[in-house]
């Protein structure tokens, strides 16, 4: 094997919407090794176990590589050509019968990780012949960006290089690899970490505070808040004024929610 067939690729991790910088060794058209790319700003030289497990994703030998066929209770291998013809029986059928609206798809995020099957998706949907798409756009993550957008104008993004983290039902050592490394470092310089979990979950430790409220009481908890932020006086009355509409009827419905309701609602924290 000559050090001609030997290459290196700088690309992108697609595992996840963060699409961190990765270094890929290929040898004879075969990905070989990979690892963070060390120039890249968001993920500095290091991968999450995701995408260190790219190799595993690539070539596991228990990877599916063929059709399954449900047999009993366990599967049996079938050719493309069977698995199409059956697949394609079926969904013709069922239009016959009952239209093409009798199909619904359903795709995960269609942000940068996933665009070629976002596409492909919808090239079918248009051939059947059915409106109905839906994805995590259109059940969460999508609403919290019309929200963002509605609340700020824009779409905003968490700051990476924050003086004060607050940790409300996220963990990001778990889900958001970038964030949990900029926050080490940023601990380090004094930035402070509040934690609002039931779980404790390991920054809980470090944090500067840890409230630990029961499930499902995240409403009553964030209306505590907007009530002492009201009756404080904690808030920009010139930016509401100017900025916003609602709050006439927000002050009212927030009065319940004292802090006090916390030990009959909330939990301890």
């Amino acid at each position: 094997m000559s050090e001609q067939n030997r290459k290196t690729v700088y690309s992108a991790c697609a595992l996840c919407y963060h699409s961190c910088g990765t270094e890929v060794d290929v040898t004879d058209g075969r990905v070989t090794a990979i690892r963070g790319q060390q120039s890249h700003p968001l993920n500095k030289g290091k991968l999450c176990p995701k995408g260190r497990a790219t190799l595993e994703h690539l070539y596991h030998p228990d990877r599916l590589t063929h059709p399954l066929k449900r047999v009993g209770t366990g599967y049996e291998q079938i050719s493309w050509e069977q698995a199409l013809a059956e697949i394609g029986a079926k969904l013709n059928g069922l239009k016959e019968e009952y239209g093409p609206e009798v199909l619904a798809f359903f795709c995960g995020s269609i942000g940068v990780e996933n665009l070629e099957i976002v596409s492909l998706t919808h090239r079918f949907q248009g051939a059947f012949g059915t409106p109905n798409f839906f994805s995590v756009e259109s059940i969460c993550f999508r609403m919290r960006v019309r929200a963002r957008q509605m609340t700020f104008g824009k779409y905003v993004v968490e700051e990476m290089d924050s003086n004060l983290y607050i940790l409300w039902g996220h963990n990001p050592a778990a889900s958001d690899f970038p964030l949990a490394m900029a926050m080490a470092e940023n601990m380090k310089k004094g930035a402070r970490v509040v934690v609002i979990d039931p779980r404790r979950i390991a920054i809980a430790d470090k944090a500067d505070m840890y409230l630990a409220i029961r499930p499902g009481t995240d409403g009553a908890l964030a209306l505590a808040l907007i009530h002492v932020m009201i009756d404080e006086k904690l808030y920009d009355a010139d930016f509401v004024e100017k900025w916003t509409y609602g709050f006439d009827k927000l002050v009212p419905h927030v009065q319940q929610y004292t802090p006090e309701c916390r030990s009959g609602h909330l939990g301890k924290s």
